[in-house]
């Protein structure tokens, strides 16, 4: 699982997410885009399979697995996409987020001066 959030929950969901938040997306083309914001369903959809009859990723246990690909998934509004078709994987956030110390604190890209620069 954490393979699946590197190589497809982070170059679908988190890029979109950053791109938006940052105003990157006004400098990428319209394919471009329309890619990036279709590529998360396919993302969401294998989720929401995998999350029907577990209560996390690897089964009944909360694992790094799930740390890791709550970080983005549970971000998904910010990059304009709805989870409101994905209800495992809106009940798998919501355990995520009941877990003890859990820290969910989110800073702004603005943070960081150099977030809307690119490469």
């Amino acid at each position: 699982m954490v393979i699946f959030e590197s190589d497809y929950v982070q170059s679908s969901v988190a890029t979109l997410r950053h791109w938006l938040l940052t105003g990157k997306g006004k400098n990428r083309s319209k394919e471009m885009l329309a890619s990036k914001h279709n590529a998360p369903v396919k993302v969401l959809s294998i989720l929401d399979r995998t999350l029907r009859d577990k209560s996390y990723l690897t089964r009944h246990e909360y694992t790094i697995a799930d740390m890791s690909v709550f970080s983005y998934v549970h971000l998904s509004e910010d990059a304009g996409i709805s989870l409101a078709d994905y209800s495992a994987v809106q009940r798998w956030i919501d355990r995520v987020q009941g877990q003890p110390g859990l820290l969910n604190e989110v800073h702004p890209y603005s943070m960081d001066e150099y977030s809307a620069r690119e490469l």
